[in-house]
């Protein structure tokens, strides 16, 4: 089984933003406006790439009831930080 940063779409995940640092080490997302050129999302420093992730089954046959689990997951989280 590959992580996500294994994957090739990892690298094509972009951004029309770009991150300034403020005087007092604040951290604002600002329009990028370099002609189009979009910002690699995994170039950024700061903030999260989340997915979420849905799995509908049905438990009991014969019956109009399904259910499943919805969960976030942090795709750029440190390797370190995996299992815990």
């Amino acid at each position: 089984m590959k992580e996500m940063p294994d994957g090739e779409m990892w690298y094509y995940s972009a951004t029309k933003t770009k991150h300034e640092v403020g005087s007092m080490g604040t951290i604002c997302d600002m329009p990028n406006n370099n002609d189009g050129i979009l910002t690699k999302l995994f170039s950024h420093q700061f903030g999260l790439q989340l997915t979420l992730n849905t799995d509908w089954f049905g438990v009991l046959s014969g019956c109009p009831h399904s259910t499943g689990p919805v969960y976030w997951s942090i795709n750029n989280l440190a390797q370190e930080f995996w299992y815990l």
